[in-house]
């Protein structure tokens, strides 16, 4: 289910509420690694791709305790992360996300 959609890099684009999650979750805890990420493999990997050409996030060197790549947003993803709270918090998005009414 998606909450919005917008136009990126020259398309109109639909941001899945998946999407929306994880670029608060790098933006709440300021960087992941894939271990710090519970989605599988192939998700986590989809995910990081598209955000980097996206230019939403960059990687941001290698983790000394766990050797994995660390990626952190660009100044473009921390504004969408911004804009993303403010509509979640607007929406009352935190409290049980939505979905449950969407499964009623």
């Amino acid at each position: 289910m998606a909450l919005w959609g917008m136009e990126w890099g020259g398309k109109d684009v639909i941001i899945s509420r998946r999407r929306m999650k994880y670029i608060l979750n790098i933006y709440k805890q300021g960087v992941v690694t894939r271990s710090t990420q519970h989605l599988s493999r192939i998700s986590y990997h989809q995910i990081i791709w598209e955000l980097r050409d996206k230019g939403v996030i960059r990687e941001d060197g290698i983790d000394k305790n766990n050797h994995q790549k660390r990626w952190v947003l660009t100044e473009k993803g921390r504004k969408m992360a911004e804009h993303i709270d403010s509509l979640y918090n607007l929406i009352g998005a935190y409290e049980g996300d939505g979905e449950e009414e969407g499964k009623k």
